[in-house]
């Protein structure tokens, strides 16, 4: 079968699916852990006590300290990225 001319124009991959680089990945990785051990807590979270309280604490407590590290995570990303191009930036005026 004949391709159409759309389809030969479009750059494909033929490893499938795939993420392009990204200073952001690793923070995706820890988003995405953090997500598997959210589903761990909601799953012991009965287990460890009958207070609703305690419970409300827990799941609280885990989703702050979760926000707080990937606040983190984030913003010392951002810096560097921020750093590097601002370096970058300089070099490349220092040569004209």
């Amino acid at each position: 079968m004949n391709e159409s001319k759309g389809d030969e124009s479009l750059a494909r991959s033929k490893r499938g699916f795939t993420v392009g680089a990204s200073p952001f990945n690793m923070v995706k990785l820890e988003l995405a852990l953090i997500l598997v051990g959210a589903v761990l807590v909601l799953l012991i979270n009965g287990r460890v006590s009958d207070d609703a309280a305690v419970q409300w604490a827990m799941v609280v407590g885990y989703g702050l300290l979760a926000m707080l590290w990937l606040m983190f995570r984030t913003r010392r990303v951002l810096q560097q990225q921020v750093r590097a191009h601002g370096s970058a930036e300089k070099a490349h005026g220092e040569k004209e």
